[in-house]
């Protein structure tokens, strides 16, 4: 018999299985704004664990980000890490944003949209 359960990459969904209460927990102190850390041994479901959580409260109209500081060895590491996380999670709908912007203003004659490191 194969073994029906994934268990190589994260799972979402309805793959993953018996973690309601970690899930409900963490996505309460998500939605208020508690930092979270989750700690346990490799291959224990940490990243799909956090991933659904994730999905959980961005469904609700929360902004997320998730940083891994596995890799980091200095404080600058760490920093980067964090920023690079709230650009990609909690910030991102400011690119979602920027590109609709530019989609609309694409489709006026003779209009543009341009974003510089330094403002508009």
């Amino acid at each position: 018999m194969a073994n029906p359960f994934e268990y190589s990459d994260p799972v979402l969904g309805d793959s993953f299985a018996d973690r309601k209460a970690e899930l409900q927990t963490l996505t309460a102190r998500m939605l208020t704004g508690q930092n979270v850390v989750v700690i346990s041994p490799r291959r224990y479901g940490k990243t799909s664990l956090i991933l659904n959580a994730q999905g959980r409260v961005r469904r609700r109209g929360g902004r997320t980000g998730i940083a891994n500081l596995f890799w980091c060895r200095t404080r600058q590491d760490v920093a980067q890490e964090l920023a690079n996380a709230v650009v990609r999670g909690p910030l991102g709908w400011l690119r979602g944003r920027m590109e609709e912007m530019r989609r609309r203003l694409g489709s006026l004659p003779g209009a543009t949209l341009t974003v510089e490191k330094d403002g508009f």
